[in-house]
């Protein structure tokens, strides 16, 4: 299954409302496995690292909230029994531009009645300024086992760039197949702060059993904040790309 681009028509803008406070439970979350996913294929590779195009640049990174996942170690998780739920967080990067790769997580509670099988993920991408779309993708996910979560690293994107260094950032899954209740895993460490970038307190959440809303978790009022990492290239300005233009032109009329 190839990935696919979404595009803003018929997406409405982000519903939002003052930052709330809730007392979620923290379900133990323990590391699954590392995916990387080809944007132009839809493989998806088991323990491959992701690797960013070499004009990259990480422009936010919070994966070092789930640091001690990677030795088996358990870390926070929340999730619903609204396999419909959409989690997210509030992203200050330090640049903007053509998204090339994106890194997220997905957990499978333990109190689920099965393991994932199947399921499809859909990234979206909003300004914070007004809460607009930006553009997004949907990919499959790969099989994950009760109480456990994996991340996933989409690379070689193509067709989404983010005009601001301020946005808010969605997942939401759909065609779930073996999982009763999904989610993803949050920032636990003590006053923890993302690697690259900056967040505002709180993860946003909206499911049948909390408005949307952004929310902070009971014992983890400061760093309740969903785990992404985004790599992104520059985009031209329109003017420069124009030069560059002229300039191949002149050269090939020279040549002639």
């Amino acid at each position: 299954m190839k990935i696919r681009v979404i595009s803003c028509a018929g997406v409405a803008a982000l519903s939002l409302a003052a930052v709330a406070s809730a007392d979620f439970t923290p379900e133990l979350a323990k590391f699954g496995g590392a995916y990387t996913i080809d944007f132009r294929t839809g493989a998806i590779m088991e323990d491959k690292s992701g690797s960013a195009d070499k004009a990259a640049s990480t422009v936010y990174d919070s994966t070092n909230y789930v640091t001690s996942g990677a030795t088996g170690y358990g870390v926070a998780g929340t999730s619903s029994t609204d396999l419909a739920s959409v989690y997210g967080d509030s992203l200050n990067m330090t640049g903007s531009g053509a998204v090339d790769s994106f890194k997220f997580t997905l957990f499978c509670s333990s109190s689920s009645t099965g393991a994932l099988v199947s399921a499809t993920e859909t990234i979206r991408f909003y300004r914070q300024s007004d809460n607009s779309f930006i553009g997004g993708f949907s990919t499959s996910v790969a099989a994950l086992a009760k109480g456990f979560y994996a991340t996933y690293t989409v690379t070689g994107i193509t067709g989404l760039t983010l005009d601001t260094s301020n946005v808010i950032v969605t997942q939401q899954l759909s065609n779930v197949v073996g999982s009763s209740r999904m989610g993803t895993v949050y920032g636990t460490v003590a006053n923890a702060v993302p690697a690259i970038g900056t967040t505002t307190a709180g993860m946003y959440i909206s499911n049948s059993g909390q408005g949307a809303n952004f929310y902070t978790f009971t014992n983890y009022t400061s760093n309740s904040n969903a785990v992404y990492q985004v790599n992104t290239t520059p985009v031209p300005a329109p003017g420069a790309a124009a030069l560059v233009g002229l300039a191949g032109l002149v050269t090939s009329r020279r040549r002639r």
